[in-house]
């Protein structure tokens, strides 16, 4: 099946990423030596019956990646585009799991740089950079 933003599913050590830019910062982490989960799974609205009687499913955010710096989670999630959706489910994030560390990753010029400091792909300045 096609996505529908053009990400080619890729397979790397048995595990079926949904992009080859997820599939390249696994490689990273794994490179890094760190200890880190994939896809860990966050309830952002739990499930709940409307005054009518219709139950409502909840709300999850899949992220890519999670792991431990120190005493801190920190989550992560590549991006090549942000949607409309992905956007509301991050402000939904920040609002229930304030305690967590959520970054949005891309890869720029071979330098893993923060989406937000970036979002119009302007050119990469170095507060904005993450990792080489």
């Amino acid at each position: 099946m096609k996505s529908k933003y053009g990400a080619k599913r890729v397979l790397v050590d048995g595990i079926k990423f949904s992009s080859k830019l997820e599939a390249s910062y696994y490689s990273y982490l794994k490179s890094l030596g760190i200890k880190f989960e994939l896809q860990p799974s966050f309830v952002l609205l739990e499930w709940f019956t409307d005054r009518f009687g219709n139950k409502h499913r909840p709300i999850k955010y899949d992220w890519d990646f999670s792991f431990y710096e120190g005493d801190q989670l920190v989550v992560i999630d590549t991006k090549w585009m942000a949607t409309d959706l992905a956007k509301v489910k991050r402000k939904m994030f920040i609002k229930k799991f304030d305690d967590i560390e959520l970054r949005w990753l891309i890869k720029y010029w071979g330098l893993w740089v923060d989406y937000f400091g970036n979002e119009k792909r302007k050119k990469v300045n170095r507060r904005n950079i993450l990792w080489r």
